[in-house]
């Protein structure tokens, strides 16, 4: 059941992730690109690290990002609106910059709505800290894998090389993985994430 759950919100989710403006595309693949990596990560880290709940490490590094396609859907409509009164806009940088800024908490507003269970819902609300009073969890294991995902290249943005690595030796000592391991399950991490992406 829980596989087939992943599955249904997978095939719902990644329809967030399209855009018929080329620009807003190019970004949105490489968002998909980078949750389906994320995901597989952190599936793989709870059962290397002996969370039970290796299907919601899954969903919820497959939704972690969720709110950036809603705020780039909402980007575009407000580049509609303003185009015929101005002959430019934002640039890339800047639209990038609010994506970053922004989606978090609509990611969070639709974890409520969609009645995620609460380790996927935690570990979208907090993605961005590790818990240190629960080592094994889901959230830790989203972490982690966001971070090992950036590490591989696969993300769309500029990344702070220092903070990363600083991210992946903390979420290394919470979850009691080695750097062997966790090598281990980078290692043609962009061409498995190309195999998935429809």
């Amino acid at each position: 059941v829980d596989a087939l759950r992943s599955l249904l919100i997978e095939i719902s989710a990644h329809r967030l992730f399209e855009s018929r403006d080329a620009r807003i595309g190019a970004h949105t693949r490489g968002l998909w690109e980078h949750s389906i990596a994320v995901a597989v990560l952190a599936r793989e880290l709870a059962g290397l690290s002996g969370v039970a709940e290796t299907e919601a490490a899954y969903l919820a590094g497959l939704l972690h990002d969720i709110g950036k396609p809603v705020v780039a859907f909402l980007l575009v409509e407000a580049e509609k609106n303003v185009a015929s009164t101005r002959s430019s806009w934002i640039d890339s940088d800047a639209w990038v910059e609010v994506l970053q800024k922004v989606h978090r908490p609509i990611g969070v507003a639709l974890a409520q709505k969609w009645g995620l269970p609460e380790p996927v819902a935690s570990a979208i609300r907090d993605c961005n800290e590790y818990q240190t009073s629960e080592r094994a969890s889901v959230g830790n294991c989203v972490r982690l894998a966001n971070a090992l995902a950036k590490r591989c290249g696969v993300y769309v943005g500029t990344i702070d090389r220092t903070e990363v690595e600083s991210q992946i030796a903390v979420g290394n000592t919470l979850l009691g993985v080695d750097d062997v391991a966790v090598n281990g399950l980078c290692e043609g991490l962009e061409a498995r994430v190309r195999a998935l992406v429809v």
